[in-house]
């Protein structure tokens, strides 16, 4: 999770997933965690896909299968985050191969530049040095996810000095050192991850109509709320947002405006909540993607950033894979790629019906892509690892 790993603190290898003692709220009954086997109204689907070169392993390798998973998977509301670059982003949705009018994605490259964000070449010197003497051997677009495991102290050294050069080498993960002394010393530096992408996609089998674009206030890497509707057939219309929230760090949020990263995500959180109610007008509302937050299921699942899970229940928000039984996580222990200690259930697919008239009611919940695959790496050896460094979920739901 750019998200979980956000490029914001790379170098300082901090995933701020840590886990803390919370309530748990029953807003609902169990949800059975396999599919049903009649057809539900809307089967929704959210999957980070963990393509983030630099940050998260064998992005690069893993493009395809990512790709090909997606194009043979059965969906009608499909929500995917971290396809940060371009090539990957046209490889999905050439895969998807839908109508132009049932995916919707949106240009916010540039945006959030600040031109603040530069390096000297005194203060690059330490870690870049450590860089070429501990990550020799790293195809060049995995350089900064092994520095920021190999070359902690050198990260911890700007961040206390220099946190204006430390979010140029975070902006700049996925490129070659030469890049980032490039692209680092020059007059502009870099203040957002990925040249300013943001890496989401949604998509239907169904046109996605009144589509809209909800900018939100983030640090290090632009976030976006893509919202639509779609007409449900024979069953009537709902409103639908797809959206990576912030994730919670060790290190302070880069935007002036939060004091912390709960403040940063839970006003995320109310600008998507208002936006939606706006567009709903009295209308059903699915609300999914990578929130970065989650209550408690024990043994399973342990609470992360709990305020922001409380906040989304309170402003009506419910989200049917916290009451999957058996539960699950989708950031866990079990996946090759995350490095995790405990295990958090992130990735959620929400719904907010209104007071009267239609609406939603989820028959199951379950997780998706959790198997491992084989992949050759940039060497060309087998290497088995996961598909990403979430595992999917999806809910099915009925419209009553």
């Amino acid at each position: 999770m750019f998200s979980a790993r956000c490029a914001v603190v790379a170098f300082l290898s901090l995933s701020g997933l840590v886990a803390c003692a919370s309530p748990r709220l029953l807003l609902m009954g169990p949800v059975p965690a396999y599919p049903r086997t009649a057809r539900a109204d809307i089967k929704a689907v959210t999957f980070n896909a963990g393509l983030a070169p630099g940050i998260t392993r064998y992005a690069k390798q893993r493009a395809a299968a990512v790709a090909e998973e997606l194009s043979r998977f059965d969906y009608d509301l499909l929500c995917v985050q971290e396809v940060w670059n371009e090539d990957d982003r046209q490889t999905v949705v050439s895969a998807l191969n839908l109508p132009p009018e049932n995916v919707y994605y949106v240009d916010t490259k540039g945006e959030g530049e600040t031109g603040q964000d530069v390096c000297t070449p005194a203060e690059l010197a330490d870690i870049l040095g450590c860089a070429k003497k501990k990550c020799v051997d790293e195809p060049p677009d995995e350089t900064t996810t092994c520095a920021a495991k190999q070359c902690l102290e050198q990260g911890i050294w700007l961040y206390l000095h220099s946190r204006s050069c430390l979010n140029c080498l975070t902006a700049s993960a996925g490129k070659s050192i030469e890049d980032i002394v490039g692209t680092c010393t020059s007059k502009t530096g870099a203040s957002r991850s990925y040249g300013g992408n943001n890496g989401v996609i949604l998509a239907s089998r169904w046109p996605l109509m009144d589509k809209t674009n909800v900018g939100l206030p983030s640090s290090g890497a632009n976030r976006v709320a893509l919202t639509a509707r779609v007409e449900v057939p024979g069953k009537g219309p709902v409103e639908v947002v797809c959206t990576h929230l912030s994730a919670s760090n060790e290190v302070s949020p880069t935007n002036p405006v939060f004091s912390d990263w709960a403040e940063e995500q839970q006003a995320q959180v109310r600008l998507i909540s208002e936006r939606l109610a706006l567009r709903a007008a009295g209308r059903p509302q699915v609300f999914m993607g990578d929130m970065n937050f989650g209550q408690r299921n024990e043994p399973i699942v342990s609470a992360l950033m709990w305020t922001s899970w409380r906040l989304a229940a309170d402003l009506g928000f419910v989200s049917p894979v916290e009451y999957a039984e058996p539960p699950f996580c989708t950031w866990c222990r079990s996946n090759r790629l995350t490095g995790a200690e405990t295990d958090h259930l992130i990735d959620h697919v929400m719904f907010r019906n209104p007071s009267g008239g239609h609406g939603l009611v989820p028959v199951c919940s379950y997780r998706l892509f959790d198997k491992p695959i084989v992949i050759l790496d940039w060497r060309g050896r087998k290497i088995v690892t996961n598909l990403s460094d979430h595992y999917g979920t999806a809910v099915e739901l009925d419209l009553r």
